[in-house]
């Protein structure tokens, strides 16, 4: 049985958010939250355009992470 995608989405993210924790936490807060990047700035203490960059930064990232992530099946170490 392979992993799910969102399996692989949640260790994609796991290791962004050990890499580059404000990218990802950026990221989740406009992608998976549904916030604008303004209200992402606003929460975070950044500007709006820093929000920004930082989601597309860890969407790219994370991008990266996924490609790199081995296809495994459960079980295996």
């Amino acid at each position: 049985m392979e992993l799910r995608s969102g399996d692989l989405l949640d260790g994609a993210l796991e290791e962004l958010r050990r890499l580059a924790p404000l990218q990802a936490q950026c990221w989740e807060m406009h992608k998976l939250h549904g916030l604008t990047h303004a209200e992402v700035g606003a929460r975070l203490g950044i500007t709006e355009g820093a929000a920004k960059t930082y989601s597309s930064k860890g969407h790219k990232k994370l991008k990266c992470l996924l490609t790199e992530l081995p296809d495994m099946e459960i079980g295996d170490s």
